[in-house]
């Protein structure tokens, strides 16, 4: 069986830029969003306001001196001048944990105490981010070839709005980190599928306006995160997240509302037979 399907021909035929063709790339342009306001949301989520360590009182200290001393709080030690004898100790952690220049769940960071050192666990969750991006890169590009553009598409949406809405309600920091690692997986394959599915729509030689307009979806995205940001400054990092995620829950329905290109159809009938 002849298997050189030449699916630009029928582009051609068709139009390149015909409405099929517009409401398909603007639909899958739109699904960008989500992709770089989740993979930028950590600047916010993760925001470190100006802190230092919370007031203790003597009683707190273990120490046998009543006289009168000095207390200097630092961002993360203690130092307590004691006049008397003329010396000072140095607590090294905060024993009454910190106060920020702002209200304690602003972000993941002021929630769980992610300073000084334990500032590297805001680093790590990131990494981990960045780490699923590329096993997602890897499993996502075979799996979209084998079983369809559209069904990997939809199935990495469908998990990146369950892993963002967990995330919004998740306890602890380790399943916080876990959780972004697999964010990070279905990010990717929803990215890379979308970028797929657009450049398919048209023939190659006007597959680079798909790709422009693609690059111009993500920095919309990317803009739009500083605004929303700013609206729910005052509230906890939680609703931020949980907004994220209402912003994919389209995915739900998004089978239904656009179509595999012919090209990806064509590769998985061939597949298939």
């Amino acid at each position: 069986m002849e298997q050189n399907l030449d699916v630009d021909e029928i582009w051609r035929a068709l139009k390149p830029w015909g409405s099929y063709q517009i409401r398909q790339i603007s639909f899958l342009l739109a699904t960008n969003l989500p992709s770089s306001l989740n993979l930028l949301a950590v600047v916010f989520i993760g925001y470190r306001p100006d802190f230092q360590c919370a007031e203790i009182s003597p009683t707190n200290h273990n120490s046998s001196i009543n006289s009168t001393f000095d207390v200097t709080y630092d961002e993360c030690s203690v130092t307590m001048s004691y006049n008397q004898s003329n010396s000072s100790q140095t607590i090294t952690s905060c024993p009454n944990g910190y106060k920020y220049n702002a209200h304690d769940d602003i972000s993941f960071v002021t929630e769980w105490g992610l300073v000084c050192g334990e500032s590297v666990k805001v680093d790590i969750s990131q990494s981990l981010m960045n780490l699923g991006q590329g096993v997602g890169g890897f499993l996502f590009t075979g799996l979209s070839d084998k079983f369809g553009r559209k069904t990997i598409h939809v199935s990495s949406h469908i998990l990146l709005f369950i892993l963002c809405l967990v995330t919004a309600f998740i306890p602890s920091y380790v399943g916080f980190a876990i959780l972004r690692l697999f964010t990070g997986m279905a990010v990717e394959g929803f990215l890379l599928t979308s970028v797929t599915l657009c450049v398919e729509t048209v023939p190659m030689e006007w597959r680079f306006i798909a790709e422009v307009a693609g690059i111009t979806a993500w920095t919309t995205g990317m803009v739009m995160l500083t605004p929303l940001a700013y609206i729910m400054q005052t509230f906890s990092w939680r609703y931020l997240q949980l907004l994220l995620a209402l912003l994919s829950v389209y995915s739900l329905v998004e089978y239904w509302l656009f179509l595999e290109q012919p090209a990806s159809s064509c590769s998985l009938y061939l597949t298939i037979l």
